[in-house]
């Protein structure tokens, strides 16, 4: 069925006896996730984000070059400013976990962050809508996290970066 789709879509062409061979790359919707549209999927979200982003964080804490490092702390600095401000800060956030995901050198990263990139901000902007409901301290600890990804990336220290990542998701 699956591959009656794609020659449907004339992304390959199947030749009796021989087998099916790509024709075109599929388009770049073909990447994009399904659409939030309960909390089950807000969790399996923050689910698939658990070890994606864990491994991200390892990897670039092994492969960073500086000019990703400066990015990662202006992502960080912008996301400082927002928590100091008690704004919803989730581009600033977003923007921080991007800069993660390029520091990877690792295409396949970059574009499964893009791609959820939709799913993430809405993650995103209702985690964050829920903490400008508690406190300062709440927002500081948020941030907090952040800080311990960015360190432990500083550091090269892949193992704290996965765990500081996957912590920072979990909560």
């Amino acid at each position: 069925e699956a591959l009656a789709r794609l020659r449907d879509d004339g992304i390959i062409v199947s030749r009796q006896g021989s087998g099916s061979y790509v024709k075109r790359r599929p388009d770049i919707a073909v990447l994009r996730f399904v659409p939030v549209s309960s909390i089950a999927d807000i969790q399996r979200c923050f689910e698939f984000r658990h070890g994606l982003e864990g491994v991200a964080a390892a990897l670039a804490a092994e492969r960073w070059e500086d000019s990703d490092l400066a990015e990662i702390r202006a992502a960080f600095d912008a996301l400082e400013a927002s928590t100091k401000d008690f704004k919803l800060g989730v581009d600033a956030d977003e923007r921080f976990h991007m800069t993660i995901a390029r520091a990877t050198h690792n295409a396949y990263h970059v574009s499964v962050q893009s791609s959820l990139q939709p799913n993430i901000v809405f993650g995103m902007s209702l985690t964050r809508n829920l903490s400008l409901l508690r406190t300062q301290e709440r927002l500081r600890e948020v941030q907090d996290e952040h800080r311990a990804i960015m360190n432990a990336i500083a550091a090269r220290d892949a193992d704290a970066a996965r765990a500081a990542m996957q912590l920072h998701i979990d909560n």
